[in-house]
């Protein structure tokens, strides 16, 4: 291997033993999309609060491990204020649409942890969030339910305001 311009190859580096089973590894990648989801019982004209519900629980149908590798968050109403998306393994108690969010005590077992959604790029009348992450889960029943929760005071104007689509390194 030479220093100064030009590409390192693989080949250049590792022996062939090593170079194959990084090939290999890296081929067996396998990312998902979920399907762009809607998030349900999201109410037009209505201000919510920060710490609100936004909308109604959901799920996702994805690989029973992995690692969530992206979200997008589609803002309709180009409000582009933060939003958190709560996960869990298992159905839960959900939120009520526009009211402060309070998990049950007895849904903590299932959460999987939250994701802050709070980079968005603007367009003229949306908005598109976005986070690159690594965030590992296990869904045992191939669902990952969302609460959707608001980080900002937030007026929507209407009802289809957000949608969610994640991408993921299937694990399973």
């Amino acid at each position: 291997m030479t220093r100064g311009r030009g590409v390192v190859k693989i080949q250049d580096v590792y022996d062939d033993d090593v170079r194959q089973a990084i090939l290999e590894q890296t081929s067996r990648i396998k990312l998902v999309d979920t399907v762009f989801t809607t998030i349900p019982g999201v109410v037009s004209g209505a201000a919510y609060a920060d710490g609100d519900a936004l909308g109604l629980q959901f799920a996702f149908g994805v690989p029973t491990s992995g690692t969530i590798t992206r979200v997008l968050l589609g803002d309709m109403d180009k409000e582009a204020l933060a939003v958190e998306l709560l996960l869990f393994r298992d159905a839960f108690t959900g939120g009520t649409d526009n009211s402060a969010f309070d998990m049950a005590d007895a849904d903590r077992t299932k959460v999987i942890g939250p994701i802050t959604v709070t980079s968005f790029t603007q367009y003229n009348d949306n908005a598109l969030g976005h986070k690159e992450l690594a965030y590992d889960y296990v869904a045992p029943n191939g669902l990952l339910y969302v609460q959707a929760i608001t980080r900002g005071v937030q007026n929507l104007s209407a009802s289809t305001d957000y949608g969610v689509q994640m991408t993921i390194e299937d694990h399973s």
